[in-house]
């Protein structure tokens, strides 16, 4: 405790009197030992009652995902079954699908405008933004078709089957058997 009071006061004593002074050279100075000494131990406390104890930590991973956000996703993936009800489609093209336009719609210098220049409420109750998503689904669809048919009509199956590979279908498919 006094050292640092002593340093802090000639930090202030050296400040004052740098302006005055030559930058000193210390490329020659070496040092010759050091002592370390273990520091005496205090109990802190952070009131005058009696403290609770925190809970260990049990394991590395133990944490759960925050209610909130729980609840949101359990919204959006009521909201996408409800949507794409009776469409025949699995749960995989549904996510698909509405991922697809998602990125289209993400992609829209219109949309980033309109979000730029207004607030949430302002944002969805525009008149441009039924007619962007909508250029968005054609978009996506486009080019879904656009890169279904480059795979089918060239000879890219054996490089399709390699990319699939690298994606991990064989592990994704045993962790499904396993599930």
């Amino acid at each position: 405790m006094k050292r640092s009071i002593f340093y802090k006061l000639l930090m202030r004593l050296i400040s004052q009197d740098a302006e005055d002074r030559e930058t000193i050279d210390l490329s020659d100075v070496v040092m010759t030992h050091y002592k370390l000494r273990k520091q005496e131990q205090a109990d802190l406390k952070l009131s005058d009652e009696e403290s609770e104890l925190l809970d260990p930590m049990q394991a590395a991973g133990t944490g759960t995902v925050h209610e909130a956000q729980k609840v949101r996703w359990a919204q959006v993936i009521e909201q996408v079954n409800g949507f794409f009800e009776g469409s025949g489609l699995s749960d995989a093209d549904q996510l698909s699908i509405a991922e697809s336009v998602l990125n289209k719609a993400l992609e829209s210098t219109t949309l980033r405008g309109q979000a730029a220049a207004n607030g949430k409420a302002d944002f969805y109750s525009s008149s441009k933004i039924l007619t962007t998503v909508e250029d968005s689904v054609i978009e996506a669809g486009e080019q879904h078709a656009k890169g279904i048919g480059w795979v089918l009509s060239s000879d890219k199956m054996g490089d399709m089957v390699e990319l699939l590979k690298k994606m991990g279908l064989f592990e994704k498919l045993r962790d499904e058997v396993a599930v």
